[in-house]
C-alpha cells in the first residue's frame, strides 16, 4: 500500500512504502494525511479534524488522537520520522499497528461503540478503564479520587444554586434543570483551573530557555505561545458561564431556555483537551536535570494539540491559532511506565 505525504506546496506526492518493523507490519493499513479537501490534523479548520487526545498507555500510541475520518473512526499519530504529515490508522486496526496494553484494548473497544466523540466522552471511558484497574493501582486510585472530587463539586454547586440569587427566589435543588446546571457549573470551574497552569508553564519554559538550559529556543517559544493562546481562548469561552453562575436563578433560566452555557463549556473542554497530560509530563521531569526537562519539552512540542481556525473571528485570533500549529516535530521516546504515571497524575 502506497502512502502519501503533504508536499510544502500542498500537493500530494507518492511516498515510499513504510519499511516493516515490529510496530508497523506490512498488513497494517496506514496512510498519511487525508483527502486534499480536508486540512491536516496538525493545521485543522475544525476540532473534529483535529480529534480528541487519547490517554493511551501503549508507547506507540502515546498522545495519539482519535477522530471520525472519511472511512470511519481513526487514530492520528505523527510520522515517526518527525517529518510532515500524519499517520492515520483505522481504530479497528490499531492492534495491527502495535500490541495495545489491556488498558488501551478496553479504551479502543469503548471508543468503537461511542456514539459521539468528544473530550468529555473520551475522558469518561478512559476513567472507567482506569477505575477497573487496567492501568495500575495508582491510576485506579487517582481515577476514583477524581470521580469523588467531581461528585463533591457538583453537590456543592447544587447547594449554591439553592441560595437566593440577585434576580429572584431560591432554586429548587430537586429539579432536573438544577441538577444539570450543577454538573455544568462543576465542569466549568474544573476547566477554569487549567488556564493559569498554562500561563505558569509558558513562563517556566521561557525562563529555562533564557538561562541557556538544554532547551531549544524555538521549541520553548512554540510551547509558550501555544500555551498562552490556548489559555486565552479557554478563558474567553468560560468567562461568560462563570459570570452567569454568580446569579443562580438567571443561570437556571439560561440553562432551561438556551444551549449556549453548555456549548461554551463543551468548547472549553475541546480547547483544553490534552493539556492535563502535557502538564503532567512536564511535572514528571521538572527539576530533574536539563536532559530530563529537554526530553519532556520535545515530547510536549510534538504532542501539543493544535487549535482550529473555527475559534478565530479576527486576523489577530487567526495568528494566535496558528501559533499552536507545528507540522514537523521529532518528539521524544517514552515508555509504558511513564504513560501509566501520567494517567495517575491526570485521571
Amino acid at each position: 500500500m502506497v502512502t502519501t505525504v503533504c508536499a510544502p506546496s500542498g500537493s500530494m506526492l507518492p511516498a515510499a512504502r513504510p519499511r516493516p518493523t515490529d510496530l508497523t507490519p506490512q498488513s497494517t493499513p496506514l496512510r498519511s494525511l487525508v483527502a486534499p479537501q480536508r486540512r491536516s490534523p496538525f493545521t485543522p479548520d475544525r476540532f473534529a479534524e483535529r480529534g480528541v487526545v487519547l490517554p493511551a498507555t501503549t508507547p506507540a500510541f502515546a498522545f495519539a488522537r482519535v477522530r471520525d475520518g472519511e472511512q470511519g473512526r481513526e487514530l492520528v499519530l505523527r510520522n515517526v520520522t518527525g517529518s510532515r504529515g500524519a499517520v492515520l490508522i483505522p481504530l479497528a486496526a490499531a492492534a495491527d499497528h502495535a500490541r495495545p496494553t489491556l488498558h488501551d484494548r478496553a479504551l479502543f473497544a469503548d471508543l468503537s461503540r461511542l456514539p459521539r466523540l468528544g473530550p468529555t466522552q473520551v475522558a469518561a471511558i478512559a476513567r472507567a478503564a482506569a477505575r477497573a484497574g487496567l492501568c495500575g493501582r495508582a491510576a485506579r486510585a487517582a481515577a476514583a479520587a477524581a470521580a469523588a472530587a467531581e461528585a463533591g463539586a457538583a453537590r456543592e454547586a447544587l447547594a449554591s444554586l439553592s441560595a437566593v440569587g440577585r434576580t429572584g427566589g431560591p432554586v429548587d435543588p430537586s429539579a432536573g434543570a438544577a441538577l444539570r446546571l450543577a454538573s455544568l457549573a462543576a465542569a466549568a470551574r474544573r476547566l477554569a483551573l487549567l488556564p493559569p497552569q498554562l500561563g505558569v508553564l509558558a513562563a517556566t519554559v521561557e525562563d529555562r530557555a533564557s538561562l541557556g538550559a538544554a532547551v531549544r529556543t524555538e521549541e520553548a517559544g512554540f510551547i509558550a505561545a501555544a500555551a498562552r493562546a490556548t489559555a486565552r481562548f479557554a478563558e474567553a469561552s468560560l468567562a461568560p458561564v462563570l459570570a452567569l453562575l454568580e446569579d443562580p436563578p438567571a443561570a437556571l433560566a439560561a440553562a432551561e431556555t438556551s444551549s449556549w452555557p453548555a456549548e461554551a463549556v463543551a468548547r472549553a473542554a475541546w480547547i483544553l483537551d490534552g493539556w492535563p497530560l502535557l502538564l503532567a509530563r512536564w511535572e514528571e521531569s521538572e527539576g530533574r536535570g536539563h536532559g530530563s526537562e529537554a526530553r519532556a519539552l520535545r515530547a510536549i512540542a510534538a504532542a501539543l494539540p493544535p487549535l482550529p481556525l473555527e475559534l478565530a473571528t479576527t486576523d489577530e485570533e487567526q495568528d494566535a491559532v496558528r501559533a499552536t500549529w507545528r507540522l514537523e516535530a521529532d518528539g521524544a521516546a517514552t515508555d509504558q511506565a511513564l504513560l501509566e504515571r501520567l494517567r495517575a497524575a491526570a485521571p
